[in-house]
């Protein structure tokens, strides 16, 4: 591929970003970024993932677009995928599925020297050989699910890059992140792997001096501990009384078929009304976080 294809794709490589988890001693600037990419997810707590996504998500660029996209790419450095590739690759398939790209967004096979994935152009999901040897098929699928939330900030990235704006470019990085682990939980598949997929390749990386762009990304700590704050948001249980408790479980559950995940706990009060609580168990689509129980209407909620 021609150095100058490989340097305008390099600034959408998965590079670290910067965060930092509730009550992590961090630099101001880390948890200003951090606080801002959570705002994005605010809304989040009112509606399944599907259901969040959806409404953000952008019609896709037309097939007449798309196929200049494909025409204009420089033949060289493509690559064709060994069986042994083309079986991971596979495994990027219920990503693109779940984001409505599967047969829009075509995924491809480089050479650039270092490992890569980038969504270019919003048509092709660019992975280097490098990348494909580096990460498992469950990492692959963390890192294709990162630029899956490119798609929903295509043209804020765009113009950011445009103004060198690196706190934005590291923030809307950050939002990508928490898109995967959105993505990862909507599909029952494990959060985790992004964080050990971003490990690896920041690390691969920076042993082979490919870090052109890394004014424009943070810390891998800072980004491994945005990673793990979300997920652990997703994750946290709610606690309610019978009081605030109202209506049918079933009606409030995102999915019924979690509706017996619904414990009693005699040791447990309400603190406003003094009554037994009802733990709601983090599962499935359940609730995501305190604050999402009381967007519901629920009039007191806190954690054991």
């Amino acid at each position: 591929m021609r150095q100058e294809a490989v340097v305008a794709l390099a600034l959408l490589t998965l590079s670290p970003a910067r965060a930092a988890l509730a009550g992590t001693k961090m630099p101001s600037d880390a948890n200003r970024l951090a606080t801002k990419a959570l705002a994005f997810f605010d809304a989040a707590a009112a509606a399944s993932i599907p259901e969040f996504l959806g409404r953000l998500r952008p019609e896709p660029i037309s097939p007449a677009v798309r196929a200049l996209v494909i025409a204009s790419l420089p033949r060289q450095g493509e690559l064709r995928p060994t069986a042994a590739e083309q079986t991971k690759l596979a495994a990027v398939a219920p990503v693109l599925d779940f984001h409505a790209r599967n047969g829009v967004i075509e995924v491809k096979v480089i050479d650039v020297g270092h490992a890569f994935v980038g969504l270019h152009a919003r048509t092709v999901l660019l992975i280097s050989r490098d990348a494909l040897a580096l990460v498992t098929p469950e990492e692959l699928q963390a890192l294709a699910a990162h630029e899956m939330g490119h798609e929903y900030l295509w043209n804020e990235y765009q113009v950011a890059m445009g103004e060198g704006a690196s706190d934005r470019l590291q923030e809307l990085e950050l939002v990508c992140d928490g898109i995967a682990i959105l993505t990862l939980r909507a599909l029952g598949l494990d959060q985790g792997r992004l964080a050990s997929a971003v490990t690896k390749m920041t690390r691969h990386n920076e042993r082979l001096g490919a870090t052109a762009t890394a004014s424009f990304y943070v810390s891998l700590g800072e980004r491994r501990r945005f990673i793990a704050a979300v997920s652990e948001r997703l994750s946290a249980p709610v606690v309610v009384c019978s009081r605030c408790f109202r209506g049918d479980y079933e009606a409030i559950c995102f999915d019924a078929t979690v509706r017996n995940r619904m414990l009693c706990s005699d040791e447990l009060q309400c603190a406003a009304h003094s009554r037994d609580v009802w733990r709601v168990v983090s599962a499935g689509q359940c609730w995501t976080t305190i604050e999402h129980a009381l967007q519901r209407q629920l009039c007191c909620s806190f954690e054991e």
